[in-house]
Parts: C-alpha cells; structure tokens; sequence
C-alpha cells in the first residue's frame, strides 16, 4: 500500500513491475478504475436488466462474465468474488469462469455482450 499525494502515489504505481500472482501491488495497480461495483453496473447496462434479477438467472452467462471481469481486469481475487455474490466459495468461481471459457467459443451471443461490456469499461481482452 502506498501512501501520500495523489501524484506520487500514481507515479509509483507506473514504476511496478512484476509477477501480478505474487505481488498484490501489481494487482492492485490493476484494480484502479475498475471496481466491482462498475463491472456489475455494466453488465446490467448491456443485459438491460438489474443486476440482482441476471445474477441469479441460470443459462446468461452474466454472473461467469462478472467473475471473468473482475479477476483478469480488476485483479480480485476467486475469495473475494465469492463473497461479492453471497459466500460462494473460491472453486466454484474458478470453475464459473472456466465454464464462461468454455462457452465463449460457440455462444456468439454471449460473445458479443462480452465485447460489449469490454468497450463500455474501456479495458483489453
């Protein structure tokens, strides 16, 4: 964690380098800007829907891109997912986004709100 100005704290963060899996601040460099709460924001705005009615509807893939997004562009951790959604342990978030995986490489649809969500947060795939 660094603390002081804003400017010195942003001037750092551009001189870490590293493994993003060993050193929390690389991921922590990650999360700026993009919070769990823009994500899920998001995906409701492309879903057009609430995010507490997609979250807990089966088949939409909505909850797996939500787990996707926040642990590859926001360096949460699968622990910390979990509990975002209600206590769900850290496996089954893994097995969620390797399942969304999966998926992407047939379901065009989903695909394409995926890509939609990636231009609203303005991250890279």
């Amino acid at each position: 964690m660094l603390h002081g100005p804003e400017k010195f704290v942003m001037a750092m963060l551009q001189e870490l380098h590293g493994d993003r899996r060993e050193q929390r601040g690389i991921r922590e460099k990650e999360r700026l800007g993009l919070e769990w709460p823009k994500i899920i924001g998001t995906i409701a705005t492309v879903w057009k829907e609430p995010w507490e009615a997609i979250s807990v509807q089966r088949g939409n893939g909505a909850l797996g891109l939500a787990y996707y997004l926040g642990q590859r562009h926001a360096g949460i951790t699968l622990r910390e997912l979990g509990r975002y959604v209600g206590e769900v342990q850290y496996p089954a978030v893994s097995l969620a986004i390797a399942r969304l995986a999966k998926r992407l490489r047939t379901d065009r649809s989903l695909e394409k709100g995926l890509k939609q969500v990636i231009k609203l947060l303005n991250v890279e795939m």
